[in-house]
């Protein structure tokens, strides 16, 4: 499997527990709305790298992964007191961040 292919499956892995934690368990608006609207961005972005259609937006990559751990950085430590939480947020933030480097890694290869 090439990185490109393994960026959008990661983005969609992580779209799927971001977006599924988001339904299940947010309760409060403004995270609500981040978590499903980034979520969303990666369910596209996942989708173009999968089908092969990455030329050109491997950045956008590297872009949604720094807003991605930002995001999810500050959630957990938001929620610091509640360990599972904590654990969610910490590990769907590394979904993103390990996308993001496979992103990365595929436009490197591409140059």
């Amino acid at each position: 499997m090439n990185a490109l292919k393994a960026s959008g499956i990661l983005w969609l892995v992580g779209a799927l527990f971001g977006i599924s934690a988001t339904v299940v368990f947010r309760t409060e608006l403004v995270p609500w709305v981040a978590t499903f609207i980034a979520g969303l961005a990666a369910v596209g972005l996942g989708v173009q790298f999968v089908r092969g259609r990455g030329t050109g937006i491997e950045a956008w990559s590297g872009v949604l992964g720094l807003a991605w751990a930002a995001l999810y950085g500050v959630l957990a430590v938001a929620q610091v007191q509640d360990p599972y939480a904590l654990l969610t947020d910490v590990g769907v933030g590394l979904i993103g961040a390990g996308a993001a480097v496979a992103g990365a890694r595929s436009a490197r290869r591409a140059a």
